[in-house]
């Protein structure tokens, strides 16, 4: 893009490009955008199209057809933990994926304020929701972390997984009778 002025100061009609500043503005106007409509640069798309937004899970419930869920073990203290299912489990069966976005959304909202949480053991889980016949649309992704002061977060409000969440999601994807320690893992001792 150029953009061409002539400016009255200019000795001899001189043309001034204005390239690199319009560039600068171009791009600023591009960052800014996202930032301005979400409030923070981390979940936006920074690009000089428009932003994809990502739909909330609980405006799309009917819409969900698929689960991945890959579990991440951080740090040496995730390594320490064992788990009896596999690290990525996926699930293409409706009824289960849209039992356990209910389930998610339907959690109760986290306790605000400082919380002290000393048993971190670095181990979450990652949620990818996938839209029917939507392959334009970004998926909803939710993470669920079973260990430390146990959240779910994805959903808008930081939320609190009950029992009942974690029995239909280990439905979901083939494991019986789930609950916290199930996600949470085997504690293994060093050696």
């Amino acid at each position: 893009m150029s953009v061409e002025v002539r400016g009255e100061g200019d000795r001899d009609g001189e043309i001034v490009r204005w390239r690199s500043v319009v560039l600068v503005l171009v791009t600023t106007v591009a960052m800014l955008g996202p930032v301005l409509n979400e409030g923070s640069a981390s979940s936006a798309s920074i690009t000089a199209t428009a932003a994809i937004r990502v739909p909330s899970l609980c405006s799309v419930i009917a819409h969900v057809e698929r689960l991945t869920l890959t579990r991440r073990a951080l740090g040496p203290s995730g390594r320490q933990f064992t788990f009896n299912f596999a690290k990525v489990m996926t699930t293409d069966q409706g009824g289960r994926v849209r039992a356990v976005a209910r389930a998610a959304c339907s959690l109760p909202d986290a306790p605000r304020g400082v919380r002290s949480c000393p048993a971190g053991f670095d181990v979450s889980y990652r949620a990818v929701f996938a839209l029917k016949s939507e392959r334009r649309i970004p998926s909803p992704v939710v993470v669920i972390e079973p260990t430390d002061c146990a959240v779910v977060t994805g959903l808008g409000a930081v939320r609190s997984p009950t029992p009942r969440f974690y029995r239909v999601l280990g439905s979901a994807v083939g494991l019986t009778n789930a609950n916290s320690e199930t996600f949470a893992g085997t504690f293994r001792v060093p050696g």
